[in-house]
């Protein structure tokens, strides 16, 4: 972007972009009253938020605590569409978490660990302020702004927070970088959700792996369901121990040096690893007055047994250290292979028999009796071996993609990050006259317009219906219905996409009421404003003869999930590209157009459903209609007794194929 236009920008503190409530207050904090243990699940009923309701840029209205009904709400601290929300308390990295409140339930109360605050509409809009928040920049100034002694307790006051910088550019830019950072995400947010559903797979692998491994699948060929394999034979897990014990149950005395002393939120769960950078100290003299069963050696296996019951780890490494009484010390005996004990504990089997064991309501407890008690299934030492075997082959396998796929959410946020610096260094919003967009794009007919808000007024209860969606049918209504205006679609990653006529339709749509936008979940979906209707009266005038071939597009993709719609309008322009260069229309040809269309369609698509899409699609063809094709400015017409000779070769062809 141009100096000329990034000296329009100006620098204010936060506090100059706020709105003063009704008492002239910019910041409110809210109240902390002791609530119930449960949430509060249906809008008759009050609850206070927790601070997890606050997650980055997104709002989780089921995080809260019912109030009790002998406490009066203070309905002051009610929460509100449009409210950015602030955890202004907690340890480090969930103190100054922001989101904005696009939609939530009634009867809600901001708690005194976060802050609430509205936007001045006449310096900035809300949507832009919580990205800005989000951003590496916005966090490392809140960073240094918290107070508290240890990072498992800080604070963020008031007066530090309000003076945080910010930059302001004009409201129209504003908009041009949120609809930007929202496309950008948007993206992100899809591949972000194929690699958390990986993670869960391989989560789901891992247990199946462990699961197989105790039942003798792994190392045996033939297995009965519901017996164990020749030789094997239920034992408890005391006869494999010398020792079964937990730790001390007397607080003990904290020392400013010393040995580590280990409780739960040291253990990380996702590794079973102990985490010693944050543990609190205990004298040596303390530590050597323990008994040596409550002295971790190599060997061991600590197992939690309170709270997060359930989780094993692995004592492979000489340290000195003690640990809290919710958890357990197990010290197999001689002739036991720990790596075999350690995974046996790790499997579905003896997490299921802690689960019915774990006794208590505030916190589940597997007593030491229980524990001792385990049904074990016992081989000897050689099956021992191979089943470690097996499972550490499988394991390490699974350890190679989980950190693949590790690294690659990493890359996301980083991603994620660098489209929030580049928005607020003016480097995001495309073209150096972002500011005089208005003369820079060419004029679009009213029709178009007409057209666009009635595809949205007509569609805007379907529940898959947003933004991506409106795109995909646009493209697919203007070439069904022979549109006469020209159309810029150009190829993107998720199709056909007219991206300077929705850029300025959606600015005007806002500037001019026609309808507004709200962000649900990854869906931007559409709002009827309260000049809808001065547009769309105008869809007679325009598409009366048109108006069948509309409909028909449009009921044949309602309902249908945003990813079918991207599947139909990226298959229909492949297809009619294939028809206006006159090239052979095949099947297999179509697919591999397809697939060829974006690099992402792999990732995204299966052969089988880009055939079966294929098959939906001949129905329409079939009737007869002129179609056209504008894809990179080009507008074509193909007449319908090409399409339908095209038809039937394709039709002939998956006739010799059956």
């Amino acid at each position: 972007m141009s100096k000329e236009v990034l000296n329009q920008w100006k620098i204010m503190s936060i506090e100059d972009i706020l709105l003063p409530n009704d008492k002239g207050v910019i910041i409110g904090q809210g109240w902390s009253p002791q609530c119930e243990n449960y949430p509060s699940l249906a809008e008759d009923e009050w609850g206070v938020l927790k601070t997890t309701a606050i997650q980055p840029g997104l709002y989780l209205d089921g995080e809260n605590k019912k109030l009790p009904v002998n406490l009066e709400p203070r309905i002051q601290h009610e929460v509100k569409p449009g409210d950015l929300l602030m955890t202004c308390a907690g340890p480090r990295n969930r103190c100054g978490v922001a989101c904005l409140v696009k939609k939530t339930r009634r009867r809600l109360l901001i708690s005194g660990k976060m802050y609430r605050f509205r936007i001045n509409g006449e310096y900035a809009i809300p949507e832009y302020v919580e990205a800005f928040l989000l951003s590496h920049k916005a966090w490392k100034e809140i960073d240094k702004m918290k107070t508290g002694i240890s990072d498992s307790g800080l604070n963020l006051t008031h007066d530090r927070f309000k003076k945080l910088l910010i930059p302001i550019p004009s409201i129209f830019l504003q908009r041009r970088i949120v609809s930007k950072i929202e496309e950008l995400f948007s993206e992100l947010d899809k591949g972000v959700e194929q690699l958390k559903t990986a993670q869960q797979q391989l989560k789901t692998y891992r247990q199946a792996v462990l699961k197989w491994a105790f039942e003798g699948r792994l190392t045996n060929k033939s297995i009965k369901d519901g017996e164990l394999p020749e030789g094997w034979e239920w034992v408890k897990l005391k006869d494999l121990a010398t020792d079964i014990t937990d730790g001390d149950h007397q607080a003990p005395p904290k020392s400013d040096n010393g040995i580590p002393f280990i409780t739960i939120s040291d253990i990380d769960k996702s590794t079973n690893k102990i985490d010693f950078s944050n543990t609190f100290k205990v004298s040596l003299g303390y530590f050597s007055s323990l008994k040596n069963n409550r002295k971790p050696q190599i060997g061991d296996i600590l197992f939690t047994v309170t709270g997060s019951f359930g989780i094993p780890i692995f004592i492979d490494f000489v340290k000195e250290f003690c640990f809290q009484r919710h958890i357990g010390l197990i010290r197999p005996v001689e002739s036991v292979n720990r790596k075999w004990l350690y995974f046996l504990l790790q499997s579905p089997l003896i997490f299921s028999q802690a689960k019915d064991m774990a006794t208590g309501t505030a916190q589940k407890t597997v007593s030491l009796n229980s524990l001792r008690n385990f049904d074990i299934p016992f081989c000897c030492a050689a099956e021992q071996l191979r089943i470690v075997n097996a499972v550490e082959y499988r394991l390490s396998i699974a350890d190679s993609l989980q950190t693949s796929v590790d690294e690659s959410l990493r890359k996301a946020d980083s991603l994620r990050q660098s489209i929030l610096k580049n928005a607020f260094e003016g480097k995001l919003a495309v073209g150096d006259k972002v500011e005089t967009i208005s003369k820079t794009y060419k004029a679009v007919p009213l029709e178009r317009k007409v057209l666009a808000a009635k595809i949205i007024y007509l569609l805007h209860d379907d529940r898959n219906f947003g933004l991506t969606k409106f795109q995909k049918l646009l493209y697919l209504v203007e070439n069904f219905a022979e549109v006469s205006y020209e159309t810029n679609f150009i190829q993107e990653t998720a199709g056909p996409y007219d991206k300077e006529f929705t850029t300025a339709f959606r600015r005007e749509m806002q500037e001019k009421d026609w309808l507004r936008e709200e962000q649900k979940g990854r869906i931007t979906k559409f709002i009827s404003g309260d000049n809808i209707d001065s547009l769309i009266n105008d869809y007679g005038k325009y598409f009366r003869e048109k108006s069948a071939k509309v409909d028909f597009i449009i009921q044949q993709l309602k309902g249908k999930s945003t990813h079918e719609a991207e599947l139909i309008a990226t298959l229909y322009a492949v297809w009619n590209n294939r028809l206006i260069k006159k090239r052979s229309i095949k099947v297999d040809l179509l697919v591999e157009d397809f697939f060829n269309w974006s690099p992402k369609k792999k990732e995204e698509f299966q052969q089988e459903e880009v055939m079966s899409t294929f098959k939906w699609m001949k129905k329409s063809a079939a009737q007869g209609c002129s179609l056209v094709i504008s894809i990179n400015g080009e507008v074509k017409n193909v007449p319908a007794k090409d399409l339908l000779s095209q038809v039937s070769e394709i039709r002939e062809e998956a006739v010799d194929r059956q």
